[in-house]
């Protein structure tokens, strides 16, 4: 298993550098930041909402991860699996716990 990935200050690019990355993602570094907020409020509500990402890293610093809906492992090593599991509309900002239960509920304790 990979490291884990948090989404902090010195994870989330500062810009678009045109590389194969963002093709991938299928989208601008803003629209998917704007993507990720949007995921965290209405997964959270108005009890943990924020207003821009950067508010939600200050607030909830070390308690945020990058979460693929339809786990990246699952995906098949072809082009077109590549690009479904790294696409925008499969990822989340979700809690610690949240994605610890999850990863728990999908592959076991192990």
């Amino acid at each position: 298993m990979g490291k884990k990935r948090y989404a902090h200050d010195s994870y989330i690019p500062r810009r678009d550098t045109g590389n194969s990355t963002f093709a991938m993602i299928g989208c601008s570094i803003e629209e998917l930041l704007a993507h990720w907020l949007e995921t965290w409020n209405t997964t959270y509500g108005t009890k943990y909402s924020c207003v821009t990402i950067e508010e939600l890293l200050k607030k909830h610093k070390g308690n945020v991860t990058i979460d693929e809906m339809q786990p990246c492992s699952e995906s098949n090593n072809t082009v077109i699996g590549q690009l479904a599991c790294w696409n925008w509309e499969n990822s989340q900002l979700l809690t610690l716990s949240n994605n610890s239960r999850k990863h728990t509920e999908h592959y076991g304790n192990y």
